[in-house]
């Protein structure tokens, strides 16, 4: 018996379940230059994370380092009777030289909880994994490579239709590198025709991963505009870039394309007259806009002081009416002190008005004060408010700009 438990217990940590890393490759089987490799790396623990796992860079020993993609997710297993979750993820790799390759060393971090729930931190390094790319197969030759990994095309809209002077022609190039490794499309040179005005869209670049592999599109987009009649050549396009297939620079070419324009119809204005027409009336709009928003500013100054001017002559009649001659003396000075004319109380030009408000004051502060006839002061007022609403703008006199012209 006592053998007996010995033996479970010396056997006991074989039971406890560790985390596991896995590597898969893709294509399985063998491998041949010019193909992109794949390898899924999954992280496989017996209960939960309690993180993500960092996932290292991954590459070959003396070779190029793989990409990290977006593709990848949970992973749910059930090995020897337990249940494992994983995460996985995706590295692409550029196409290989032929020769036998190894994984460097990386492990990669991670935490998680064991069966009895506590936290666990583990280092899992990569396998070592090695793989043999063979040469490329005989019946491929360079050339069928070159045209297999980089395609060109070419679309026109319209494509039949007899054009004339004026007329828009849209020319579509798009461009497609199949396993590009680290490299975009080749850009085209779009030389400008004589005669025709040539206007580009901004390139759009679309990438794909397939199961053939990964590919990047590049679309141009060029609109020409025939300003004569005649002949018109499209000139010729080439591609130069360096095929990542077989390391050497690779060329190629989509021929140029002869035009007879027609002559218009109508006599067509030059697109210099068109453009200065639009940029005059977008100036006279301009202007009128402006001054529409300099006269409406003035126009809402002119009944704000309106509406102010209001508000104290209200003010001032409510107090004459009132008969408190404290608040006759403060309303008056308040309507004195607006524009257009501001004035102090004690130096008013009229006269008729000058002589009501001696008289107020003489009323309010002097020791023998004499009786006062406030409505003598709300006329001789009312008569000055009536001469600054009739009273006309100021304009310069000739002679008083120029003194000593005859």
């Amino acid at each position: 018996m006592s053998k007996l438990f010995v033996l479970l217990l010396l056997s006991s940590p074989c039971w406890a379940q560790e985390p596991l890393i896995r590597v898969i490759q893709e294509p399985e089987g063998a491998v041949h230059s010019g193909q992109s490799i794949v390898l899924r790396v999954q992280v496989l623990v017996p209960n939960y994370f309690l993180g993500a796992p960092d996932f290292p860079r991954i590459e070959w020993v003396g070779g190029p380092a793989g990409e990290l993609q977006d593709s990848g997710g949970n992973v749910f297993q059930r090995i020897d009777e337990q249940d494992y979750a994983g995460i996985e993820r995706t590295y692409r790799f550029p196409p290989l030289a032929a020769g036998e390759h190894s994984l460097a060393p990386a492990e990669v971090r991670l935490r998680y909880a064991d069966e009895h729930h506590r936290a666990l931190d583990a280092r899992l390094s990569l396998p070592n994994m090695r793989i043999q790319v063979n040469s490329m197969a005989p019946e491929y030759s360079a050339q069928s490579h070159t045209r297999a990994q980089l395609s060109v095309s070419e679309t026109y809209q319209p494509d039949t239709t007899p054009l004339q002077s004026g007329d828009l022609l849209t020319r579509r190039l798009q461009i497609e590198l199949r396993e590009p490794g680290h490299l975009l499309p080749p850009t085209p040179t779009l030389n400008t025709p004589t005669g025709v005005r040539v206007y580009r869209r901004a390139t759009q670049l679309e990438k794909t991963d397939g199961r053939s592999g990964q590919t990047i599109r590049r679309i141009d987009e060029v609109h020409y505009l025939f300003e004569r009649a005649g002949p018109i050549v499209l000139p010729a396009i080439q591609l130069h870039w360096r095929n990542t297939l077989t390391g050497q620079l690779e060329t190629a070419e989509l021929p140029a394309r002869h035009l007879s324009i027609a002559e218009h119809d109508e006599p067509l204005a030059a697109p210099v007259q068109r453009y200065a027409v639009h940029l005059s009336l977008f100036g006279l709009l301009i202007a009128l806009l402006g001054g529409t928003l300099y006269r409406w500013q003035g126009w809402r100054q002119r009944c704000a002081a309106w509406q102010e001017e209001r508000k104290h002559w209200r003010a001032f009649r409510q107090a004459c009416a009132s008969g408190h001659l404290d608040a006759v003396e403060t309303s008056l000075e308040h309507w004195l002190q607006l524009n257009p004319a501001p004035e102090p109380l004690r130096r008013v030009r009229d006269t008729n008005l000058h002589e009501a408000i001696q008289a107020l004051l003489r009323a309010r502060y002097a020791a023998n004060a004499s009786h006062f006839d406030v409505q003598e002061l709300y006329r001789a007022a009312a008569q000055v408010r009536q001469q600054r609403k009739t009273r006309p703008k100021p304009t310069a006199h000739p002679q008083q700009l120029n003194p000593d012209s005859d």
